[in-house]
């Protein structure tokens, strides 16, 4: 049993620390009014596990943020921003 492979601890994978760490925010940022009939859905930063969804995780929103997007009136103004992706917001229309 002792030369079992499958009892045998993995070795945890190496992951870049961009996936580990979320980005700083700068402190001097503009801040704007509060506007009516907005909203910003934010799907917000988690480490990643390179083994566990090979990636898609960070290509697609959550359903949960969809389904809001999904059933804000159409007179809203919706901003959607992804803390996983380097490029920064995505426009939801």
């Amino acid at each position: 049993m002792q030369n079992d492979p499958f009892r045998q601890p993995l070795r945890k994978p190496w992951i870049p620390p961009e996936m580990l760490i979320a980005p700083a925010l700068s402190p001097h940022a503009p801040v704007a009014p509060i506007q009516p009939r907005y909203a910003l859905l934010i799907n917000p930063f988690y480490a990643k596990d390179a083994n566990a969804s090979f990636g898609k995780h960070v290509l697609t929103p959550t359903l949960a943020l969809t389904s809001f997007a999904a059933t804000t009136p159409a007179h809203w103004r919706l901003k959607y921003w992804d803390e996983n992706l380097l490029a920064g917001p995505r426009h939801v229309t």
